[in-house]
């Protein structure tokens, strides 16, 4: 069964993955490593919701995750993980879609031990 600081562990173990927070789809934030969480805290609903409508009208059944471009050259993923969010942000020397790939292989994992009647972000305090 995988725990909140278990699976921030193999997040932060990712190649690529410079830095990241973790928040419920109500905006509350859980875990991150960022020096002020706040600006990308609330941009991950509006691009959540963003993505989501596009989902709607394209048809499409979901998405994986949403990548974003900053002027820095990096690059910024969202993942929605059903009541959570995932926010990572690429080390420049990186590929988005190789951090990506290292993220959805995790989120595989992770639905197995779901799936297998275990929470996938247990804790004592449930996030």
């Amino acid at each position: 069964m995988a725990t909140l600081q278990d699976f921030v562990q193999r997040v932060r173990r990712i190649k690529g993955v410079a830095r990241f927070l973790l928040l419920r789809s109500d905006g509350r934030l859980l875990a991150h490593n960022l020096e002020r969480p706040e600006g990308f805290s609330e941009l991950m609903p509006l691009i959540g919701l963003g993505s989501r409508s596009i989902q709607k009208s394209m048809g499409f059944s979901r998405f994986n995750y949403f990548m974003v471009g900053r002027k820095q050259g990096e690059n910024f993923l969202v993942f929605s993980l059903g009541s959570y969010q995932l926010g990572v942000e690429v080390a420049p020397e990186c590929s988005g879609p190789e951090v990506a790939d290292g993220i959805m292989e995790l989120l595989r994992k992770t639905r197995v031990q779901s799936k297998a009647g275990h929470a996938p972000l247990s804790s004592g305090r449930r996030p």
